[in-house]
C-alpha cells in the first residue's frame, strides 16, 4: 500500500509539472473563451482562462498519478517475480550440485 501511495504522489507531481508547462500552451492554442469581451475589462476572460488552467492541472495530476501507479506497480511486480525466479534457480542449482568432501 505504501508503494502505491508513493507512485501516486510521484505521478501526481509529474502530472502537475506537465500541466504547468503545457497548460498555458494548450489554452492559448484553443483560446475561444465562452464569455464576451466588453472592451473595458477582461476580468471574465482571465477568470475563465485561470479556471481552465486549474482544471487542466488537476486532471493531469490525477492522470499522471494513476498512470505512474499502474506502471510502477506492474514494474515492481515483474521485478519481484524475477528476483523470486533467480532465487529459486540458485536454490535448485545448489541442491543439485554434489557436496565437496571435507579434507
Amino acid at each position: 500500500m505504501k508503494k502505491i501511495l508513493v507512485f501516486l504522489m510521484v505521478g501526481g507531481l509529474l502530472g502537475v509539472a506537465a500541466a504547468s508547462w503545457l497548460g498555458p500552451l494548450w489554452l492559448s492554442y484553443w483560446f475561444r473563451p465562452p464569455v464576451t469581451n466588453n472592451m473595458l475589462s477582461c476580468t471574465r476572460e482571465v477568470e475563465w482562462a485561470m479556471s481552465s488552467l486549474v482544471k487542466t492541472q488537476l486532471g493531469s495530476a490525477a492522470a499522471g498519478g494513476v498512470f505512474v501507479a499502474i506502471v510502477g506497480g506492474l514494474a515492481s511486480r515483474a521485478l519481484r517475480k524475477r528476483a523470486e525466479r533467480k532465487a529459486a534457480a540458485k536454490e535448485s542449482a545448489a541442491a543439485a550440485a554434489p557436496e565437496k568432501p571435507k579434507t
